[in-house]
């Protein structure tokens, strides 16, 4: 099956002179990725525990890391950095045991972390975000479909609570005034009305993981194609705009080989998908 869900293999290609392993040892299997940072460069911590083993996985200066899980065992990811909310991942390499380890391919983590919000309360994120486990129709690793949009669920209701305490805590400075009132210069003051009402602006929260530009406030209904040409690669993003709702894929074909399918509805940022679903949400 041609699925990576590596978007920062290109970034480990070049650091290493194209010498990229693509099978996976029969004793461990490879876990990379890329830690993106709100606002802020892409730093921060990355912890791994397993039973009451931890280490710490080292960072580069692009924010993408590697590390080796044994099999059969379940992992943590702890991202985390200071004034941001730390993102936990569980990891589930046990495997059928017919399965072909040196068939699967590496998995890749794209993790996003921004700054917590106020007044709000957190403790959710004791849990994990997303839950990772070996799917036997895919023959690969894969997210929990419906964990994950469990999450998305209290992320966006977190978010939209975040906001309301904002209103909130602005100081209400109502003024009594009616029409037939003069101002010191002489102009009449007339109570305020909604003048205009803001287009929602798209939410562009993942546009830099793949170079790319902003989203648009708006698109037009049905569905959008972009092309984009790098060096090392060609991003095609597909918009599909249904009424308010906008899904957002991305087909990554790097001139060195592979091609990798996203989507971005997850806890995680993107997610990576196999081929058939992209082409069949994308239709």
């Amino acid at each position: 099956m041609n699925r990576l869900k590596c978007l920062c293999l290109i970034f480990l290609f070049k650091v290493l002179g194209g010498q990229v392993a693509l099978s996976q040892s029969p004793m461990a299997y490879t876990v990379m990725g890329k830690i993106l940072v709100e606002g802020d460069s892409p730093s921060g911590t990355i912890v791994l525990i397993r039973n009451s083993e931890q280490e710490r996985i080292a960072i580069d200066k692009e924010g993408t890391f590697s590390t080796h899980l044994k099999w059969n065992h379940i992992y943590y990811f702890y991202f985390q950095k200071t004034g941001f909310v730390t993102k936990i991942i569980e990891f589930n390499t046990t495997l059928p045991n017919e399965t072909q380890k040196t068939k699967i391919e590496p998995y890749n983590l794209l993790v996003k972390l921004f700054k917590t919000f106020d007044d709000v309360d957190t403790v959710f994120f004791k849990n994990p975000v997303a839950k990772i486990q070996f799917d036997s129709a895919l023959n690969d690793f894969d997210y929990d479909i419906d964990y994950s949009m469990k999450v998305k669920y209290k992320l966006n209701e977190m978010s939209r609570l975040s906001k309301e305490q904002t209103v909130k805590s602005i100081p209400n400075r109502s003024l009594n005034v009616n029409s037939n009132k003069k101002s010191e210069i002489g102009k009449t003051i007339k109570p305020s009305v909604n003048a205009s009402v803001k287009k929602p602006v798209a939410d562009n929260h993942s546009t830099n993981q793949f170079q790319l530009p902003p989203l648009k406030e708006s698109y037009a209904q049905g569905k959008t194609v972009e092309v984009f040409e790098y060096e090392w690669k060609t991003v095609t993003r597909i918009i599909i705009q249904e009424h308010d709702l906008r899904r957002v894929f991305s087909k990554v074909k790097h001139n060195w080989g592979p091609t990798f399918y996203f989507k971005d509805n997850s806890p995680l940022s993107y997610i990576s998908i196999p081929k058939q679903v992209f082409e069949w949400e994308t239709k």
